[in-house]
């Protein structure tokens, strides 16, 4: 049940995300994008460890990426 409803969520979001134009709004997509994969493994895998890790590594790069566009701008 709760993996139909991360999966539709899912799904809707990626429909939604086409729409967008503004970077920081594609940043906060992409950003619950990974939050929604992190706890579908973590459903499938009985085990959060694994895509806490995998979120939080994805999470550091996107902030690198921010200071590294900041700093360009």
């Amino acid at each position: 049940m709760i993996k139909m409803m991360i999966m539709s969520l899912s799904n809707v979001m990626n429909i939604n995300f086409i729409k967008l134009s503004h970077p920081m709004s594609m940043m906060l997509f992409i950003i619950l994008q990974t939050f929604l994969v992190g706890l579908m493994t973590g459903t499938m895998m009985e085990s959060y460890w694994l895509s806490y890790i995998l979120f939080l590594t994805f999470l550091g790069g996107m902030l690198v990426l921010f200071i590294y566009i900041t700093s360009i701008a």
